[in-house]
């Protein structure tokens, strides 16, 4: 459920109390994951090996051992044979590490900080709402009001598969790709006044960064960490 803490496992904020209660440590790493440098960090721990990696459900229900298995030897006999390609085309030690870097390492953690951008911008604004209640939470207020439109230029939204084009994505999810320029724009003409529209820019972006890195579930307002 989009938006909904405990039910939407993807970047949920974390309230002030929850923050205050961290150790140090996990504090340091939380302020982390909402910085420019290590966002991507994020995904990459607590989405992808967390959540997809060593899941045993999804949607609540259970997976199949079967298939948990089949998926973890499916990925991880990728990676294999990524390392030992890695290995056939280096001449030397030295060239092994730097095509395991350079050709494996470097491409997977774009790929994380990738996604986790994605994420952040799709869903995490001054005025986008999150909730940490059933009863608050709805299908048009987590759908609608709580997926951003982002404007970015045509070739940029084509390369991303119209993941920008998000509202129209949450609305209907069997929505083609091919649809949802004209799908976001009927949903803007017909509700204006709940979808939202921000243009990507790094000072937007690093402004989301800095003001939305915790959220008072009971105010809805989003919060920046305590100083210190």
């Amino acid at each position: 459920m989009t938006n909904l803490k405990g039910m939407d496992p993807v970047y949920p904020p974390m309230s002030p109390d929850e923050f205050a209660a961290l150790s140090p440590w996990q504090k340091r790493v939380h302020r982390f994951y909402r910085s420019i440098w290590g966002f991507g960090c994020y995904y990459l721990f607590d989405i992808w090996w967390k959540v997809l990696i060593l899941r045993r459900s999804e949607n609540g229900k259970e997976i199949p051992p079967a298939v948990a298995l089949a998926d973890f030897v499916a990925v991880f006999g990728f990676l294999a044979f990524e390392v030992f390609m890695a290995y056939l085309f280096a001449a030397d030690a030295a060239g092994f590490a730097w095509n395991l870097a350079l050709c494996v390492g470097l491409p997977f953690l774009v790929w994380n900080y990738v996604m986790t951008f994605v994420t952040i911008q799709n869903h995490t604004y001054p005025t986008i709402r999150w909730y940490d209640n059933r009863d608050e939470w709805n299908y048009f207020r987590a759908q609608v009001e709580g997926s951003i439109h982002t404007e970015v230029p045509a070739w940029l939204d084509f390369s991303f598969a119209r993941v920008f084009q998000h509202t129209a994505h949450h609305v209907d999810k069997k929505i083609p790709l091919y649809r949802l320029v004209k799908t976001q724009a009927s949903l803007e003409q017909t509700f204006s006044g709940n979808v939202k529209r921000v243009k990507l820019t790094l000072k937007e972006f690093l402004t989301v960064l800095n003001d939305c890195q915790m959220y008072d579930y009971r105010r809805h307002v989003w919060m920046s960490f305590p100083r210190g």
